[in-house]
């Protein structure tokens, strides 16, 4: 099962782009959303799961960034975390 969650935010020619989530329930995540005690470490299990399917509003955000469609101000306004957004802006600048 896959799940698909989207915003659309301003681009820099005074559009708009569709920003995605993208999850699929992999039997880790099923297995931490049935447990209670798992839901605080969620954003960090399907973190560790981007291999089997899943893209965060965040790496979108900075795919687009890069792309030049969107500003930094607007990707950074739109991200869920937007320290770890601005960290992982800095980790492509050094490459």
């Amino acid at each position: 099962m896959v799940s698909l969650h989207q915003r659309l935010v301003p681009t820099l020619h005074q559009e708009r782009v569709a920003v995605m989530e993208v999850i699929t329930l992999t039997p880790r995540l099923r297995e931490a959303l049935k447990q209670p005690s798992q839901t605080d470490r969620l954003r960090e299990v399907l973190r560790e799961e981007s291999l089997e399917g899943y893209q965060s509003f965040d790496q979108n955000l900075l795919e687009l960034y890069q792309r030049g469609l969107i500003d930094y101000q607007t990707a950074r306004l739109h991200a869920q975390n937007p320290t770890q957004f601005e960290l992982a802006i800095l980790r492509q600048s050094e490459r």
